[in-house]
């Protein structure tokens, strides 16, 4: 009823008169000999009522944020012009070397843009790995990393590879700040009346950061250990446990493991097939100044959770998803690299026995 009443009310908008029958004297309208005033007579309908029905849910602030992503999207063409556009929306508190992002803020747009020009392609998934083939396919469904779009190159297009990169860093800030400030204060108001009370955590794809950020809590908080952490599929850094991933520096989350903040094992999902972690990364080497092909591997220095597990990681041991009835011999404080190159076949393929298995094994183990 509603769509009817919108499409209905821009032919009638110029005449309200039903009384005047003569032909003649009819005014046409020139919506009814103009599509394009159609077209923006309708889309002012819709702009309005979106609008009232954000007001009226308290929620203007996204309608803003809508609308301004609207004129950067529009506006990013104007390189480099379009880069600082882009990075002057973007939470520079989030930034770190795990990832390249310091670079996004400290390069000047042209630099930017033209890093981000240059082709890559992230290391190749496993043969015959369902969808994975089609990499970085827009359509494909599932988890906040999958919708990171496809890869481009050239100068035209370095404008979309910085907005798929925007897009896994704004992600990647959201997380974070929803798992130390959410999260793990609610973890805490479980546990206080109920220390004996298990608590297992189990994130999929920017969830897994949100999970992690969780279990390290906040600096100024007690800290609440849950039983278990499982990640699946993570979109974070492969070096996010890792001690002195350079040489020099730890990584974000090694706290967690340093300061055994899980009282059980640690399990990690990893497949070559995961083509959306396997994207953001190449994109922070490129940023990073690196050219080659294939990046985003366990041997780089930029590389995603999800497709390589942790490394650098002391604490770390590689295995296998096994099948279910498959023997774990899973340990307090450990972290265990599961390859799942048989099993999982893209990003949001985790609804599967095996990994069904692997989670219970864990939780069994605490």
């Amino acid at each position: 009823m509603l769509l009817r009443s919108i499409f209905h009310f821009p032919f009638s908008i110029f005449h309200f008169s039903s009384g005047d029958r003569d032909p003649r004297r009819r005014q046409t309208s020139p919506l009814e000999t103009s599509p394009l005033h159609v077209v923006i007579t309708i889309a002012a309908v819709l702009s309005v009522l979106s609008f009232l029905y954000f007001f009226a849910n308290g929620m203007t602030n996204v309608y803003g944020d809508g609308v301004a992503h609207v004129n950067i999207a529009r506006k990013m063409d104007g390189y480099p012009e379009g880069a600082d556009l882009l990075r002057s929306v973007l939470p520079v508190a989030a930034a770190d070397d795990e990832d390249a992002s310091t670079s996004l803020f400290r390069l000047n747009g042209e630099q930017v843009m033209q890093r981000l020009s240059k082709p890559v392609l992230p290391a190749r998934p496993t043969s015959g790995g369902g969808g994975a083939a089609r990499l970085g396919d827009p359509a494909s469904p599932g988890g906040g990393a999958a919708g990171l779009g496809r890869f481009f190159s050239g100068i035209k297009s370095a404008a979309r590879n910085l907005m798929n990169f925007a897009t896994y860093y704004q992600m990647k800030e959201r997380a974070g700040t929803v798992g130390r400030e959410g999260l793990s204060p609610l973890m805490r108001d479980i546990r206080t009346p109920r220390p004996d009370l298990k608590l297992h955590l189990i994130g999929h794809s920017f969830g897994g950061r949100l999970v992690t950020a969780a279990a390290a809590g906040r600096d100024d908080q007690p800290v609440v250990k849950p039983d278990t952490l499982v990640l699946l599929q993570a979109a974070f850094s492969h070096h996010g446990f890792a001690q002195r991933f350079d040489g020099t520096r730890d990584g974000f989350f090694r706290q967690v493991v340093a300061n055994q903040m899980i009282e059980g094992p640690v399990i990690i999902t990893c497949t070559r097939n995961d083509r959306a972690v396997g994207l953001a990364y190449p994109l922070a080497s490129l940023i990073a100044g690196q050219v080659a092909a294939g990046l985003g591997d366990k041997n780089d220095l930029y590389g995603g959770m999800g497709r390589n597990g942790a490394q650098k990681t002391p604490e770390a041991n590689d295995g296998t998803l096994l099948a279910v009835g498959g023997t774990y011999a899973f340990q307090t404080g450990a972290l265990y690299n599961l390859n799942a190159d048989q099993i999982i076949h893209d990003h949001s393929d985790i609804c599967k026995d095996e990994v069904a298995h692997a989670l219970l094994t864990a939780v069994a183990a605490t």
